[in-house]
């Protein structure tokens, strides 16, 4: 047997490269299932490969999908405020002032309730239950219970809903007040003591 591999080898030379016996071939190029044998340890390797990099592709797939339903909210620098305030005072169910005096934490919601100071749409009375997100990574507003703020809401009466991506914030030193006193002079509901 050695003496035909050698002529096989051999017909190779004479063209101009070394040839490999067609059983050869047959053995490194076929599917294994095909000529009835098991993996080599250079297909493992090269199989070993692949296997990784699909596994590593996933992962890294993963990890950007991840990144893409983080919060994003649209950069308004650009605009000057008056509009800003206008165009959120427009698109919102309820702006108002209140102070939070409780927090409720449910699985991924937070419910705020709220005693309303000031509102300049919407009709409520006393208080306000705002829910938000419960993590700024899905755009959820951190409340602390004894503060002030302004509240821009979207939903309907019952389901109020707060976001990052709004302009609500605490009321001090807030310039939105003053802007929104000029579309709207708001309604009074509860005098502090």
């Amino acid at each position: 047997m050695q003496n035909r591999l050698k002529n096989k080898h051999a017909i190779g030379q004479v063209i101009g490269f070394e040839a490999e016996p067609a059983t050869l071939l047959l053995r490194r190029y076929l599917p294994f299932s095909l000529r009835g044998g098991g993996f080599r340890p250079r297909q493992l390797a090269v199989m070993n490969k692949i296997i990784f990099s699909i596994i590593f592709s996933t992962f890294l797939i993963a990890l950007t999908v991840s990144d893409i339903f983080a919060c994003s909210c649209f950069p308004q620098e650009e605009i000057p405020i008056e509009r800003q305030v206008r165009d959120a005072y427009q698109k919102s169910s309820a702006v108002f002032v209140g102070k939070v005096i409780k927090v409720n934490e449910k699985s991924d919601v937070v419910l705020v309730r709220f005693r309303v100071e000031k509102i300049w749409n919407n009709k409520f009375q006393g208080e306000i239950t705002v829910s938000t997100a419960k993590d700024s990574a899905a755009c959820g507003y951190k409340f602390e219970i004894g503060k002030k703020y302004l509240v821009y809401s979207d939903g309907k009466n019952n389901n109020l809903t707060t976001n990052i991506c709004t302009r609500t914030s605490t009321s001090e030193s807030n310039k939105d007040i003053a802007f929104l006193n000029k579309i709207k002079k708001p309604k009074i509901k509860y005098s502090p003591k």
